[in-house]
């Protein structure tokens, strides 16, 4: 995890930091919690430990500011006395914990494993956080309108200018980032697609057919082309890592795998994927999460070798609604 440790008392604070070092996690260092307070809104901490006596700021007057940027970063309290007041303000401002001076060596590995088992479940089990990035706000508002209905989407927002997409990716872990290209700069664009790699970054174009043209090799959803249910499948299948630009679905079906063994299960998932349904829809029909629907599609592509989910449809038609 990448840890954030503010102190003023330089020895206790060089000392911790190097015990959870060798722990194997990434460690700043700050002796100002105004300047740990810059760090966060720079960076991405899974975890803060900030000392509650800081000059200019304490570490509850952090947690207040922290209120003001939304983030999953989670902070503990650490304090020299066992005050019924530390405790109130470590609830209220919705602290993680608090730990005792002189710190439990076996109360700080504590901490940090739970937080870690924290990050590990929001991982495995979240939902798809969504970032929208333009300047047309009725188009804007529509998509996420949209897109909120779906239950596989955990949050969507959207920005208006490219300052505050920097600084909304800093603060929430967004899967995808849409940016419409009709409203927005081609440099900003390239310049939030080299800015997270780890991100899938894709052109919206609702208008302007001319900057399909897309050097960068970022995915394009032509919304004069898709309706809601097209807008997910999409989504979807970029998120499953198989959907490329301006990409031919009969091509990729010759890669396929026709006499792949599925279990029933599979079969019945591919077959409704193939009816262009969503996550959503699929589960409420075979009674399991749009997560669950989500990775068994996922699996499906890759064992069979599928690009997307538009060669999913053709490879149902050619090889399994022909032998029935």
């Amino acid at each position: 995890m990448n840890i954030l440790i503010v102190d003023d008392n330089i020895k206790g604070l060089e000392n911790v930091a190097r015990f959870i070092r060798k722990l194997g996690h990434s460690v700043d260092e700050c002796e100002s919690a105004l300047k740990a307070f810059e760090l966060f809104k720079e960076r991405n901490y899974e975890l803060v430990f900030i000392d509650i006596k800081m000059p200019q700021m304490s570490g509850v007057d952090f947690l207040k500011a922290m209120l003001e940027f939304p983030s999953d970063t989670k902070v503990v309290l650490v304090t020299a006395y066992a005050e019924l007041e530390t405790a109130i303000a470590a609830v209220r401002y919705n602290a993680f914990d608090y730990l005792l001076k002189p710190i439990s060596i076996d109360k700080l590995v504590d901490v940090i494993e739970r937080v870690s088992a924290f990050f590990a479940k929001m991982e495995k089990n979240r939902s798809i956080n969504i970032l929208l990035y333009s300047k047309q706000i009725f188009l804007a508002v529509g998509i996420c309108s949209t897109l909120r209905a779906e239950e596989d989407i955990n949050k969507i927002n959207y920005v208006t200018t490219y300052s505050h997409c920097i600084q909304q990716t800093k603060n929430v872990r967004y899967d995808i980032i849409l940016i419409d290209v009709d409203s927005v700069r081609t440099e900003e664009l390239t310049s939030i697609h080299l800015k997270y790699p780890d991100k899938k970054v894709i052109a919206l174009i609702s208008q302007n057919k001319e900057k399909a043209d897309n050097p960068q090799g970022i995915p394009i959803i032509y919304l004069e082309d898709c309706n809601r249910h097209d807008l997910l499948n999409r989504l979807n299948s970029i998120l499953d890592g198989q959907l490329t630009n301006n990409e031919s679905a009969f091509s990729h079906l010759k890669t396929v795998e026709p006499n792949m063994k599925m279990n029933y299960r599979e079969k019945e998932i591919l077959l409704r994927v193939a009816q262009g349904k969503t996550n959503k829809e699929i589960a409420q029909e075979l009674y399991l999460s749009p997560t669950t629907i989500r990775n068994y599609v996922s699996k499906i592509l890759q064992k069979l070798n599928i690009q997307n989910r538009t060669v999913a449809a053709l490879y149902v038609s050619k090889y399994m609604l022909e032998k029935e």
